[in-house]
């Protein structure tokens, strides 16, 4: 089937793999140095939960040509798919899917219907899929190939539509549902995301930092969201999924998932990354949201209008969420790395370490790692870990440096990758014996520290791993990543633990 993607961001991007795997003639819209990057490198994909790596090569447009599409699915950010409304109009194709958070389906197809001169059935759909985009690839988040819900504002989608799309998703791991009211499903969506992006905000895009009391202010926020809804005369959709905000076992399951959103690392690729780099949709969606509001001005909504108080302003939150001035000292996340990626990455950062000219009184981590060998084994575990727990940074696409953090709005390392760093760490360093010694020598000073503050409760964010390259050294970039760190913990108002193996090191060197 031939179809075209409107749109390669995460949702889009995914959706086109899996197209693309089911062996449709895919084609996708996409804009900028986006659209450039795909023409010459193909749509690259990290899969996080499946810890796979993807590469497909649909025909790549930067606007609609006039070709006939069976299907078209446009998968925009809110603001984005209003503008892109007379496009979908002229677009030669019987189906047009309208997919991801809208607040205002009914009147969008309307004005595609308006515009169109060939018949079209308008359709709208979610894609349950999160991720990153970052270094010329994407990182998902999803099950199988991902799900989507697809459906008519107020009506059954019709028999032969649905055998259509799901003719196009055959061959791939798409679990696709439909819904009888998709403008429901998707205004009651927002209801339950809405408080999740004002908690998110509150903590500063670090759910972790949220407490206990803030979890249930969002869930009881979401329910005052839900009767709203309800009072405006729009049905549940999913039907029944107002008992998840009641009490009873629905509602304990919740507040479990939501407890593993809030302190897993899994929770922020779906949640804090999204406020974090689209703080305009976030904004867009809460005024429709209160626009619906004024529709009752006296609905009681005390926990909803307690947490929309708790957060920053969206000035403030544009100001702090929006594009960064060039000027800034700035760091790039690195986790969408594939196994050869990493071992590129190890010996730079071992070689660092080994050939480091320490103080006479200290060997740094050669006093316990004595062959270059050795040393890249101990490092490429470290990088192996924190890449997948997205802790590793590097200044720029060159990686003249890289930095390692954790704590407070970093994170940590997760158990499995844990558990093969340890082991790796042990035959570089000789045996349990001699990583017993090491590990002691490591908390003498700033894991002392850390333990005390741990012991005490109280937050903070620390350098694990600061290494510049040898050739790039005594050019900035040490004092490039301090910058970057120093402003986090300013921003959270958190001390910085600097964790050095050389007792003459100066951050700003």
């Amino acid at each position: 089937m031939k179809i075209l993607v409107y749109g390669a961001g995460v949702i889009g991007g995914q959706l086109c793999h899996a197209l693309c795997r089911a062996g449709n003639d895919v084609t996708v819209i996409a804009r900028g140095q986006w659209a450039e990057t795909l023409q010459k490198e193909g749509l690259r994909i990290h899969h996080y939960i499946q810890r796979t790596d993807t590469e497909d090569h649909p025909r790549i447009l930067t606007a609609p040509d006039d070709g006939h599409y069976d299907i078209v699915f446009a998968v925009m950010q809110y603001r984005q798919m209003e503008q892109i409304l007379s496009d979908l109009a002229g677009i030669d194709s019987p189906i047009v899917v309208l997919t991801g958070n809208n607040l205002s389906a009914g009147e969008m197809k309307n004005r595609i219907l308006a515009e169109t001169e060939k018949p079209k059935q308008i359709l709208f759909g979610f894609g349950s899929t999160a991720g990153t985009r970052e270094n010329g690839r994407l990182q998902t988040v999803h099950t199988g190939d991902g799900r989507m819900t697809i459906g008519d504002t107020d009506r059954e989608v019709p028999k032969e539509t649905r055998q259509i799309i799901l003719q196009a998703f055959k061959g791939s791991r798409v679990s696709v549902s439909w819904c009888d009211n998709m403008d429901s499903w998707l205004k009651y969506h927002v209801a339950f995301i809405l408080p999740v992006v004002y908690l998110c905000y509150q903590t500063g895009c670090d759910l972790s930092r949220a407490d206990e009391s803030g979890r249930n202010l969002m869930l009881e926020a979401a329910a005052d969201a839900y009767r709203l809804l309800m009072d405006l005369g729009y049905p549940v959709r999913p039907e029944g999924d107002e008992k998840t905000l009641e009490p009873g076992l629905l509602n304990t399951a919740a507040m479990a998932v939501i407890y593993l959103v809030c302190r897993t690392r899994l929770g922020a690729l779906c949640t804090s990354e999204h406020c974090r780099h689209a703080p305009q949709e976030m904004e867009d969606l809460s005024n429709a949201f209160l626009k619906l509001r004024a529709e009752r001005p006296d609905f009681p909504m005390p926990a909803f209008d307690r947490l929309y108080a708790m957060m920053p302003s969206w000035e403030e939150i544009r100001k702090t969420y929006g594009k960064k001035n060039e000027s800034e000292d700035t760091m790039i996340r690195l986790q969408c790395l594939n196994e050869n990626e990493t071992a590129e990455i190890s010996p730079q950062i071992a070689d660092a370490f080994f050939d480091y000219e320490y103080c006479e009184e200290d060997l740094g981590l050669k006093k316990y790692i004595r062959t270059r060998e050795d040393m890249f084994v101990y490092i490429h575990a470290i990088v192996k870990a924190s890449m997948h727990s997205g802790l590793l940074y590097t200044t720029s696409e060159n990686r003249e440096g890289y930095m390692i953090l954790s704590g407070e709005g970093a994170g940590s390392i997760g158990f499995a990758d844990g558990m093969k760093m340890i082991f790796a760490e042990r035959e570089a360093l000789g045996g349990w014996k001699n990583m017993k010694e090491f590990v002691s020598a490591s908390f003498s000073d700033g894991g002392f520290i850390e333990t005390r503050m741990r012991k005490a409760k109280r937050k903070f964010i620390r350098i694990e791993v600061l290494v510049v390259r040898r050739e790039y050294q005594k050019q900035g970039f040490m004092k490039q990543m301090m910058n970057y760190v120093y402003r986090i913990a300013d921003e959270r108002r958190i001390p910085l633990i600097l964790d050095t193996n050389d007792r003459s090191e100066l951050p700003a060197a």
